[in-house]
This record gives C-alpha cells, sequence and structure tokens, in this order.
C-alpha cells in the first residue's frame, strides 16, 4: 500500500501506534483490555510484549501540523514518546477500574519499542503534549470515566447447546 501511495507526487504517509479514542470497536487493543478486566475474563498477556498508545485527537494535532508545515513525500511515524509493556497497561486499566485482573502469561521474544520520528517530537514539544509516564492515566480518565461508575460485572461461563 505505502508503494502505491508513494506513486503520487505529493504523499504522506503516517504510520500509527494503538490509538485510543472515543471508538466503539470492541477490538481495539484498550477497549478490549478494558472489558476483559471489568468483566473478569481471561486476559493473554504475552511477556515483554510494548505497546505504543497515543491520544487520537492528539495523532490529529501532530497530523494537522505536519500538513501545516509542508512535510510531504515521507514516512513519518507518529507515536507517543512513552511505550508501555502489556503488564503495565494491564495493571493500569485494573487500578482505574478497582478490579483484580486474571490473567495468562505467554512467555514471547522480546518486543521493539516505537518512537515518534524526530520532526514528531519537535511537534508534540511545540503543541506542549505532556506525554510522560502519567500519559496513559489522563487517556483512561479522559475516553473510560464514564464507565467507573457502572458496576462491574462478572461474565457467565459461555453455555453450549447441544442437540439430543
Amino acid at each position: 500500500m505505502e508503494a502505491y501511495v508513494k506513486q503520487h507526487p505529493t504523499y504522506l504517509i503516517i504510520r500509527l501506534p494503538n490509538l485510543v479514542g472515543g471508538t466503539g470497536n470492541p477490538e481495539n487493543l484498550v477497549n478490549l483490555l478494558a472489558r476483559k478486566v471489568r468483566q473478569h475474563e481471561v486476559i493473554d498477556i504475552w511477556k515483554n510484549s510494548i505497546r505504543n498508545i497515543l491520544d487520537v485527537e492528539d495523532a490529529v494535532q501532530i497530523t494537522n501540523q505536519l500538513v501545516e508545515k509542508d512535510i510531504f513525500n515521507k514516512v513519518i511515524k507518529v507515536a507517543s514518546t512513552v511505550n508501555y509493556r502489556i503488564e503495565e497497561i494491564v495493571s493500569e486499566i485494573s487500578v482505574f477500574y478497582g478490579a483484580k485482573p486474571r490473567t495468562n502469561v505467554i512467555t514471547k521474544p522480546p518486543d521493539f519499542e516505537i518512537y515518534p520520528s524526530e520532526i514528531v517530537r519537535d511537534i508534540i514539544g511545540e503543541l506542549g503534549l505532556n506525554m510522560d509516564k502519567l500519559y496513559f492515566r489522563r487517556i483512561l480518565e479522559k475516553y473510560f470515566n464514564n464507565q467507573r461508575n457502572i458496576p462491574v460485572t462478572k461474565r457467565e461461563p459461555d453455555q453450549v447447546n447441544e442437540e439430543k
């Protein structure tokens, strides 16, 4: 796909990490983990797995700045400046909801960290975006705070319908 886009005389390819926003997509990483924590479902955690989480509104601001600065004919990594181990993400979600997660740890080879391109780091500074270790917590508060007062439910085991 990128090769096709690069055929255009003026292009900008944006590579994004895991975005968090007002989406109802249940398979989005953070939505999925939040649901599993709240419903006490088992979460398979790949040990050594690292994810970069970015607020969708920050992604839009950064992308708009790239376009305003006439950054074209490039492939740009738009990401936050902090990477999180998947265990940290699940732990933060669990603390946020006050629910103990049920986890199954699977050993995997170490993951690679994702960092934004240099121009993106500069834009993050210009915009005054605070991407410190508490960035993910602030994202949870922004997009998931309305779920905090909903009682945590325990999912009943799936029933199997047997035909006789």
